[in-house]
């Protein structure tokens, strides 16, 4: 029979965000126990009281301690590339023939049954009338690109990617499209959040530039 602390254990897990407050010691342990009492009911088939809840966040709370911080591979704040004026296309098959300058700004990713493109607004035409035979399913203009210069050591680091888009998802930020190699991650985002973005990203490494 499954307990408290167990089914409270379980409702926290399940949200990152809960575990990572609880984790930092953010969260008001009765206001948390009244937040969650409804679901644990709902779980366990039957009426508790506050109470029991509080006490079980309170048994529990040890369990929850923080995996990763940014001091763990960031010994200094990441460089920051942008580019803004973009487009995005998602279009069908693998197609990638593509001719561009140097200056050229264009990221690429092939899945199995599609490509999805983004790249500077001068070389639309070019790229419609590349991929002209086939089949566009998702068309978004007005986008920016931020790019985050990763440490080698963060490819081994189960957490570098939530460290970041986590941040941004609580902020309301829209991310289009994300693209990864082994030292870059790309977050694609609309221009008119680009401002809001940098900002966030930023302030993630306040005490790492103090």
């Amino acid at each position: 029979m499954i307990t408290v602390p167990t089914a409270t254990k379980t409702i926290i897990q399940r949200s990152r965000y809960l575990s990572e407050a609880l984790s930092k010691n953010l969260i008001n342990y009765s206001s948390l126990a009244r937040y969650i009492k409804p679901e644990l009911e709902t779980m366990l088939g039957k009426k508790i009281s506050n109470a029991s809840v509080l006490m079980a966040i309170q048994r529990i709370s040890k369990d929850f301690k923080p995996k990763y911080s940014s001091e763990n591979i960031f010994s200094n704040p990441p460089s920051l590339i942008i580019h803004s004026n973009l487009f995005l296309l998602t279009y069908s098959g693998n197609k990638t023939n593509l001719t561009k300058n140097e200056d050229d700004f264009i990221l690429l990713t092939n899945g199995i049954n599609e490509t999805t493109l983004v790249a500077t607004a001068k070389l639309k035409r070019q790229i419609e009338e590349n991929i002209k035979n086939e089949l566009i399913k998702r068309h978004v203009d007005n986008l920016a690109a931020v790019t985050i210069e990763l440490p080698k050591q963060a490819i081994d680091n189960s957490s570098v990617y939530y460290f970041f888009l986590k941040s941004l998802a609580w902020e309301g930020i829209n991310i289009v499209q994300i693209f990864t190699t082994t030292e870059e991650l790309t977050l694609i985002v609309n221009e008119k959040d680009l401002k809001t973005t940098l900002g966030i990203i930023q302030s993630l490494f306040n005490k790492l530039g103090e």
